[in-house]
């Protein structure tokens, strides 16, 4: 598995906002950055995350801790496309990410769910990949819930800085509809209540920073992946 000082990390800033707030920042930011190239026309697009844990819930319980270095792991869809999977490792520690990446096939994807990782550790296939197997085959790592929402992502050179808006964040724990995009969604956020997150390498440029007003936004730990799986847990008791 790569190790953690090989990682490429970045600054990540998570914020809740009301609606209206939102919209507002959405109004300032558009005149002074661009948007994701590879969003729809209005900038927005759909994203999935199928997340996987081990038998004790040890990325749960590691992010319940406050644990300093711990990683996430997830197979990610956008606007439901099934065709391209990519399967991700995120690290975190404290207000630092880094993200590792790369793409997965439809037989793949099957393995990992069904918990057979065998052919992968062989195979000629991405060390994040191997690595993920690993896990699978040996902690028993499995699907644990699907977390859904809608992005819109603003990108400024400067700072490489990416600012997204996620709303609609739900949650579902019919896994074996993670491909298809349907079943029950469970909301995991009050109604009008949205996520801003900030990103940027060595610094956020003092213009971005005034255009959010970050000094009067409200800063949280915010989890998806920990929300989602309380939620869960409580709904299909």
């Amino acid at each position: 598995m790569q190790g953690i000082d090989a990682l490429r990390y970045r600054n990540e800033l998570k914020f809740i906002c009301r609606a209206d707030m939102l919209r507002l920042l959405e109004h300032r930011l558009t005149p002074v950055t661009a948007l994701d190239r590879n969003a729809g026309h209005d900038g927005r697009y759909a994203i999935s995350s199928l997340y996987f844990d081990d038998p004790q819930n040890s990325c749960c319980h590691d992010n319940d801790l406050g644990v300093g270095t711990r990683s996430k792991y997830r197979i990610r869809m956008y606007d439901y496309d099934s065709s391209r999977l990519r399967l991700e490792r995120k690290v975190k520690n404290k207000d630092k990410c880094a993200k590792l990446s790369c793409a997965l096939s439809g037989a793949q994807y099957q393995q990992l769910v069904a918990g057979d990782g065998t052919a992968l550790l062989w195979d000629d296939v991405p060390p994040l990949l191997r690595s993920f197997a690993l896990l699978v085959q040996t902690k028993g790592f499995r699907p644990k819930v699907i977390v859904d929402y809608r992005r819109k992502a603003f990108i400024a050179a400067a700072g490489n800085v990416r600012v997204t808006m996620d709303t609609h964040c739900c949650a579902s724990h019919q896994l074996d509809r993670f491909l298809t995009g349907d079943g029950t969604r469970i909301p995991i956020q009050q109604r009008g209540i949205h996520l801003l997150e900030v990103k940027f390498d060595e610094f956020l440029p003092e213009y971005i920073r005034q255009t959010l007003q970050i000094n009067t936004l409200r800063q949280t730990p915010f989890s998806k992946y920990y929300l989602s799986r309380q939620l869960t847990q409580q709904f299909w008791r």
